[in-house]
Formats: C-alpha cells, structure tokens, sequence
C-alpha cells in the first residue's frame, strides 16, 4: 500500500510540473533570451526607441548594387567591374558552404556561407580585388573597382 501511494504523489508531482512547463510555454513566461550581468534582459535591436517616443527603429535592409551567385563551386560572375562606393553581395545557392576570401589583404574575409546565405561588402578603394574559397581554392574570382 505505502508504494502505491508514494508512486500516486510522484504521478501527481510530475503532472504538475508538466502543466507548469507548458503553461508557461503558451503564455510567453519562458525566458529564452540571455539574462545580461546586470540581470535586465538584452533589448532586441528592432526594440531600440528613435527620435519621436512610440516609434520603434526598424532594421536597416543593405541593398547591394550587384550579385554574385556561386553555384556548382564557382563564382558567376566571375570577374565583375564596378565603381568606387558600390556594393556586391555574393549569394551561395550550393549546398556545400563556401567563403569570400581576399587573394591578398583583408577587404575581403567572409565566415562559411551556408546555402542562401549572403555576403556583403562596400568597395570604397579602386583597385583589383581577387578572391577565392577557403575550402576550395580552385574557386576564384575578381573585382575591379574604377
């Protein structure tokens, strides 16, 4: 009889965590956002008050003035000309994960790029930037900046 009713308060215990859990699931009380050391939760960058109270900051959508697709480990274009202040933004439609490396120097330095993810960068020097994918070299291309 005694683990009858030790196995009942045990069900019981377990029934109310549960309900806890998934109460505070659907009613949002769940923190899932990293507690700063102060202990105030982060404010979200789309949260960040402007210039008049009541109005939230949007984010910033970056346009690019031209593109780079990479498909089948390649570049295409390859070689593409453009202007001192313009953008590219290389786009990886491959299911394996490629970067934007410079051939020389820094300007160029892109982390792995998972399938539709982009990298965008503003060329405000002319010159002659080549580039090419870490994991594979044999992909190359070039940015002439006028």
């Amino acid at each position: 009889m005694r683990k009858e009713v030790w196995f009942a308060f045990g069900m019981l215990i377990l029934l109310v965590a549960v309900g806890v859990i998934f109460n505070g699931f659907q009613t949002g009380n769940v923190i899932s956002e990293p507690i700063t050391p102060t202990g105030e939760l982060p404010v979200p960058a789309t949260e960040i008050p402007i210039d008049s109270p009541g109005e939230l900051a949007k984010p910033k959508e970056i346009t690019s003035d031209y593109e780079i697709k990479i498909i089948n480990f390649a570049y295409s274009p390859v070689d593409l000309e453009i202007n001192v202040g313009d953008t590219v933004s290389w786009e990886n439609r491959d299911t394996i994960a490629h970067t934007i490396t410079s051939e020389e120097g820094s300007e160029l330095n892109s982390r792995l790029l998972g399938k539709g993810e982009k990298y965008i960068h503003t060329f405000n020097t002319r010159g002659t930037y080549d580039y090419y994918c870490k994991p594979h070299p044999y992909m190359k291309g070039s940015i002439i900046v006028k």
